[in-house]
């Protein structure tokens, strides 16, 4: 409303906080509502003359209805203000029930935060581990290829002092061989002679010699050692003879032919290699006498015609 309006509301309510009321017709008698007993009833009132709806209009002033209608209008507005203050109150549970599920969400989005950040630093402590056990494998790496250049020296090296070690071993086991060639080049071994209990082996190859072989000269012939060998049992044990040169074994072995088609036999003593090799080759020996090839052995190896076979 305008100032003059506010200024005519004001004046017309103090008129009406002030003003004299209508007069009505009242008896001027008392009433009495004291219920004592004992009292007397009051007195009954007499008629009074009701006062109609056009007389209170005629005595109200004009600005009373127009306070009424701004006070109708105020309580509209007051209701209004009820539903927006109810609705208020809504959105404000509304927006409590938000934040609190904004605060829900924001700390599990700290927890998410915190995972993450977690995860990333274990992620770059692996990528750190990674990093460093590819240093270690690449060192590694150059390392073993370093050692496998080292170690196919070393292997070609070895190798090398092996076959060395080899022919080496060839020559040791040669210049044995020719050492204990050497040492029995003086002995023959004779088979099936007749053994007896008491025997003197020394004058039972000069016997056998002078006797069995009829060999010339054989009072010429010497003996530095003579001995069974083998362990005494049912068979006939053979006896090696040392002669004390090598012309007297000559010379006993180049007439063991003579004991062809007897039980007797001669034979040189021979290293166990050289045996060994001899047997390998006594099919390809037989075969060239079958042949009438004069093929005969020289230590381990086959000679015809004064020279080594090579088949």
């Amino acid at each position: 409303m305008n100032n003059q309006n506010q200024a005519q509301f004001n004046q017309a309510d103090t008129n009406f906080m002030y003003q004299q009321g209508p007069p009505f017709q009242l008896s001027q008698q008392y009433f009495c509502s004291s219920p004592t007993t004992g009292m007397y009833p009051p007195p009954s009132m007499q008629h009074v003359s009701p006062i109609t709806q056009s007389q209170i209009s005629q005595q109200r002033p004009p600005w009373v209805d127009e306070l009424f209608k701004r006070m109708d209008k105020f309580q509209e507005k007051l209701k209004k203000i009820d539903q927006i203050d109810s609705i208020v109150t809504t959105i404000n549970a509304k927006v409590i029930r938000l934040e609190q599920g904004t605060k829900s969400l924001d700390d599990r989005m700290e927890q998410v935060e915190k995972c993450s950040q977690l995860i990333s630093d274990n992620y770059d402590k692996q990528k750190g581990d990674i990093t460093e056990l590819k240093t270690e494998v690449n060192k590694i790496s150059k390392s073993l290829r370093t050692n496998s250049n080292e170690v196919k020296i070393i292997g070609h090296e070895f190798r090398s002092s092996l076959s060395d070690m080899k022919k080496e071993n060839d020559k040791l086991k040669e210049s044995i061989l020719d050492v204990q060639m050497k040492s029995m080049s003086n002995n023959l071994i004779f088979y099936n002679i007749p053994e007896t209990e008491v025997e003197n082996c020394p004058d039972v190859i000069l016997d056998f010699c002078k006797v069995t072989m009829k060999l010339k000269n054989s009072d010429q012939i010497q003996l530095s050692d003579a001995h069974r060998i083998g362990k005494k049992g049912e068979k006939i044990r053979p006896i090696l003879a040392k002669f004390t040169s090598y012309v007297h074994r000559e010379l006993v072995r180049k007439n063991a032919k003579i004991l062809k088609g007897s039980s007797f036999g001669i034979s040189e003593q021979l290293p166990t290699d050289v045996q060994n090799r001899r047997k390998e080759l006594l099919p390809l020996i037989k075969e060239l006498r079958d042949r009438d090839v004069k093929a005969y052995f020289v230590r381990d190896k086959i000679h015809v015609g004064g020279q080594e076979y090579n088949p």
